[in-house]
Parts: C-alpha cells; structure tokens; sequence
C-alpha cells in the first residue's frame, strides 16, 4: 500500500499540504491568523 500513486502525485500532494499549511491554514504563533494576513499586515 502506498500513500501516493507515482511521484509525480507525490509531488502535486506535497505541494497542496505545503500551500495550505504556509498559506492558509491559521497558526497560533501567529495569534490565529494565516500566514498570508500575517504578511499581507507587515
């Protein structure tokens, strides 16, 4: 059983997780905002 159907999926997965967690998903180190309102504020 694998988690990805070749590298290529691997790859457009990764990167999906990778966007939202930097991008959308809020952080509690950043006092519950996404790391682009965190940026977008700067």
């Amino acid at each position: 059983m694998s988690w990805f159907l070749d590298m290529e999926d691997a790859r457009q997965k990764i990167e999906a997780w990778r966007r939202e967690y930097n991008e959308l998903q809020p952080h509690f180190s950043l006092s519950w905002i996404t790391p682009m309102e965190f940026t977008e504020n700067q």
